[in-house]
């Protein structure tokens, strides 16, 4: 079918897309609304269903201030500890 989805509920969305692009698309929606807002965002295990890049770019929106105007925030849990060698941060000694 040709229909469009315009709700970002994920369990609207899941029925139309594979879980791992329905979390992306509703992560992404969740993402821009906290940049937005200057909100903050959990995400638990942010790695899971994406590669690295996505993840780094996600990130990566957060750290940036020109992308980041009203300082939003991210807390997020990873198994992936290299991917914290990515970027500057103040627990570094």
């Amino acid at each position: 079918s040709n229909e469009e989805i315009t709700d970002t509920n994920f369990a609207t969305i899941e029925n139309y897309l594979s879980s791992g692009t329905a979390k992306g698309v509703t992560l992404y929606g969740n993402i821009l609304y906290a940049l937005r807002t200057g909100g903050i965002i959990f995400i638990d295990e942010l790695e899971n269903h994406f590669n690295h890049a996505i993840v780094r770019t996600f990130i990566e929106y957060f750290v940036n201030n020109r992308i980041n105007k009203n300082n939003a925030t991210i807390i997020f849990s990873t198994h992936y500890s290299e991917l914290l060698d990515d970027f500057e941060r103040g627990d570094e000694i």
